[in-house]
Order: structure tokens, then C-alpha cells, then sequence
């Protein structure tokens, strides 16, 4: 018996974090524009009666 189901989705700035993308030597002209800024990070919570 399903109780509750709850969807979501969150954008993140890494940024605000302090995550950076990988070693600058391989890139080293393009560093932290490697990987965009904002990531998404999407859910779905399910609770059953057991």
C-alpha cells in the first residue's frame, strides 16, 4: 500500500560550494568553464506502510 510519493528537482551552483572542475593541466586555457555552473539534481521520495 503506497502512502506518499513526492517528486522533486533542485538546480545547484557548484560554485556556492567550492566544487571545481578537475586538474587545469590538461586545459589548462579553459579550467573551471569546463563543466557548467548550475547542475540539476532530481528526486523522488517513496514511503510504503510496511
Amino acid at each position: 500500500m503506497l502512502l506518499l510519493s513526492v517528486t522533486g528537482k533542485v538546480i545547484i551552483n557548484r560554485i556556492k560550494y567550492g566544487v571545481k572542475s578537475g586538474p587545469k593541466t590538461f586545459f589548462d586555457t579553459i579550467g573551471d568553464r569546463a563543466i557548467n555552473d548550475d547542475f540539476d539534481l532530481t528526486f523522488k521520495i517513496i514511503t510504503e506502510k510496511i
